[in-house]
């Protein structure tokens, strides 16, 4: 049977100052869980998450672990965090860097696609409603 892991706002178990066995345990799901047709999906506003928790050794395995990574537009602090790791090849980065709002960079096993991601009229409808009872969205 498959299974998916969603692990939204995960720094909050790689960014920790001291040891941290979630950490530890999240290192180790990526590692090995995808040999069990299981899937993990992390997600993060800000990819230097990854890199805050010992020198980014953690983050830098999950990522090499992952098959799919997206990437929306890069702030220049988690540009030079990715150059400086030899992550994704440079001309990735070039690209990610003049996403534009709504744009995504696609990498799976190496092959890159730049999608546009556009709302239906029901995901619209949500947001206006969201957005009336004062949630924002950017």
């Amino acid at each position: 049977k498959k299974t998916i892991i969603y692990m939204d706002e995960i720094w909050k178990y790689l960014s920790v100052k001291e040891d941290s066995d979630m950490a530890l345990m999240i290192f180790e799901y990526f590692k090995t869980l995808r040999k069990y047709n299981c899937s993990i999906v992390s997600i993060t506003q800000d990819i230097g998450d990854f890199f805050s928790y010992k020198n980014g050794s953690y983050g830098k395995s999950i990522l090499n672990n992952c098959g799919f990574k997206m990437f929306f537009r890069l702030e220049y602090s988690d540009k030079k965090i990715l150059e400086n790791i030899n992550l994704i090849q440079a001309d990735e980065i070039n690209i990610i860097s003049r996403l534009e709002k709504g744009q995504v960079l696609m990498n799976f096993c190496n092959n890159k696609v730049i999608l546009n991601i556009k709302s239906s009229d029901y995901e619209k409808k949500l947001m206006e409603v969201e957005n009336e009872n004062n949630f924002s969205f950017k």
